[in-house]
């Protein structure tokens, strides 16, 4: 029972990563450019708190970086949700891939700019969530062995 549970939970969690990154999608590109501007200005002490890289370059990055942490969340949730169903993970993975090029035909809908260099960002970030989860699930079980 407690797998279920588990299971719900990472897929509700999914769910709203989703309605996250398909309503960021909807936005027109002013609406989108002014919330990855305040985006940036909150990471600026993070990211860039000497201003050594120039203004546009960071936009950009953290634009960037956006993508690739999104799509790794959603990976990691919908992983976990597999995980608890004994499904393989790559199921995550596929559907990570479909929401990528779902997300870049929206933008397209709503006046902005669709690229497959985003898709193929948003499935490496995917990629990499998937593959935290299966380095913790190894971990666990190395642990459970013992």
């Amino acid at each position: 029972m407690a797998r279920k549970i588990r299971a719900a939970v990472f897929l509700l969690l999914a769910a709203l990563i989703w309605i996250f990154i398909f309503s960021n999608s909807a936005q027109s590109g002013p609406e989108s450019n002014a919330v990855s501007g305040r985006v940036a200005e909150f990471l600026r002490p993070l990211l860039n708190p000497n201003g050594w890289i120039e203004e546009k370059l960071y936009l950009k990055l953290v634009r960037k970086l956006a993508h690739f942490v999104e799509f790794g969340t959603l990976a990691v949730c919908l992983a976990g949700s597999a995980a608890n169903m004994d499904i393989r993970l790559r199921w995550a993975f596929g559907l990570c891939v479909l929401t990528a090029c779902a997300d870049e035909t929206l933008q397209s809908f709503t006046g902005r700019t669709n690229s497959l260099k985003d898709v193929l960002l948003d499935s490496s970030g995917a990629a990499c969530g998937i593959l935290f989860v299966h380095l913790i699930l190894c971990i666990i079980k190395r642990y459970r062995e013992r």
